[in-house]
């Protein structure tokens, strides 16, 4: 059993590229179920909404949700928030595991990490845990929970952080982000993929990648859609920044063609 969330698309993405994964591994052998204990109707309003709600206010309120988000992070705080969370979610957690009844349990999201601990100590029965965190740099510390078998995290950064939090070395891996099996495959010749999106052969691209979230993204790319470089520009902003993206397509960036949740964009 894969758990997620839907704050933002990278909990959701990474799990479903775990998914897809052992699948491609290990077939009929294997069943991974993703599933998101926040869809659960028993869940506070406020604990569910807050997926709807992460983009919003990271991006309008950004110094204050800055400002809490580092705070809860100290010792304190984050106990405190565990203790909140654990109640909150002690009971869907504790139903979703007697319905999947899973070998092993990947964890793409900080919050359940209380809850699922606090199962495993009442019920006395710990399944197996894996937590792939999501995230390159600063990072939370509900991420790193002892009851985790193997923490998978994408930086040595985050590593070490995860060692300072209290992981044993051993448990704390280095793999990069889980993404799309597709971004993957070298089976394809780059020209042939070049020439199917419409990029020229001839000049190198800058890959952008971006949300709502980063600010001043659609004015930095017109910035370079002027500077005259030598360059083809690729934008992966998803389809939270179509709407953007094409607002500035009529105000001097050039989108030369898109497929579903990207925008490519050549001066």
């Amino acid at each position: 059993m894969i758990l997620t969330a839907d704050a933002g698309f990278g909990h959701r993405k990474a799990a479903e590229a775990v998914a897809a994964a052992l699948q491609e591994a290990y077939g009929d052998a294997c069943s991974a179920d993703v599933v998101n204990p926040l869809d659960d109707r028993r869940v506070l309003p406020l604990l569910r909404n807050s997926q709807a709600d992460s983009d919003r206010f990271s991006r309008d309120m950004r110094e204050i949700f800055d400002r809490g988000w580092n705070a809860s992070r100290a010792a304190v705080p984050a106990a405190s928030l565990g203790g909140a969370l654990t109640v909150a979610l002690f009971n869907v957690m504790r139903d979703i595991l007697r319905t999947y009844r899973p070998d092993a349990i990947i964890n793409t999201y900080p919050l359940y990490h209380p809850p699922l601990a606090g199962v495993f100590a009442l019920t006395r029965r710990r399944t197996p845990l894996y937590t792939v965190v999501t995230d390159f740099g600063v990072v939370h510390s509900l991420w790193f929970s002892r009851a985790a078998a193997a923490c998978f995290v994408a930086t040595e950064k985050v590593r070490q952080l995860a060692i300072a939090h209290g992981l044993a070395p051993e448990k704390v891996h280095i793999t990069g982000i889980p993404v799309a099996l597709a971004l993957a495959d070298r089976s394809r010749d780059p020209a042939e993929m070049r020439a199917a999106l419409g990029w020229s052969l001839d000049l190198p691209v800058m890959l952008v990648v971006g949300s709502k979230r980063v600010q001043g993204l659609p004015d930095f790319l017109r910035v370079i859609n002027h500077s005259a470089l030598p360059l083809q520009l690729a934008v992966v902003a998803g389809a939270m920044m179509s709407s953007t993206l094409s607002c500035s397509a009529s105000n001097g960036i050039c989108l030369h063609t898109c497929t579903t949740g990207w925008r490519i964009c050549r001066p």
